[in-house]
């Protein structure tokens, strides 16, 4: 319940004034220093953390404090570390952050493109291994992404390549 009036109370970082705007900033921020949206992983509240980060990026905007921008990246990007036990979740986690870093919404929605990017790049090492997956099935190509999606997917991707070459190479000389 709490998780969910919470959700409801971020909604108001839409508004950019008045006292209900005033009390969300104050809500991320102390959310952002005390992590305690890592308790909604460990509550398995999945379909709350989905709709905060839906949240985040339709609520904001250029004009929003570069603070706010800092502690929804905060927030974000530990749960996407903190998420170690479902690989399941990370790759919905991933394609989240996937949709929202076509290079065609930097122009189109600048502060979210900019919120995603910054998260992306704060927990890019937790996503690694769930991006190719989740990029297959959004069925976008790596192209269309931006850079430091494009170069971490790619990156990825020949891991994968690498792993399958040494396995078989592992084979071979077990073989012999």
């Amino acid at each position: 319940e709490y998780f969910g009036l919470l959700n409801t109370a971020l909604e108001n970082l839409s508004f950019m004034s008045g006292g209900a705007y005033l009390k969300a900033v104050s809500i991320v921020r102390s959310i952002s220093l005390c992590q305690s949206c890592v308790l909604m992983l460990d509550h398995q509240l999945y379909d709350s953390i989905r709709q905060m980060f839906h949240l985040f990026f339709n609520v904001i905007r250029s004009s929003h404090h570069p603070a706010i921008f800092s502690n929804m990246v905060n927030i974000m990007a530990g749960i996407v570390r903190a998420n170690d036990d479902n690989d399941e979740f990370s790759v919905k986690l991933a394609k989240i952050l996937l949709a929202r870093l076509k290079k065609e919404d930097q122009n189109v929605t600048p502060a979210s493109f900019q919120l995603a990017e910054g998260t992306f790049k704060n927990c890019s090492s937790a996503l690694k291994e769930h991006l190719p997956k989740a990029a297959k099935s959004l069925g976008i190509p790596i192209e269309d992404y931006a850079e430091v999606v494009a170069s971490l997917l790619q990156g990825a991707t020949q891991g994968e390549k690498n792993m399958v070459c040494f396995s078989k190479k592992e084979k071979k000389i077990k073989l012999e």
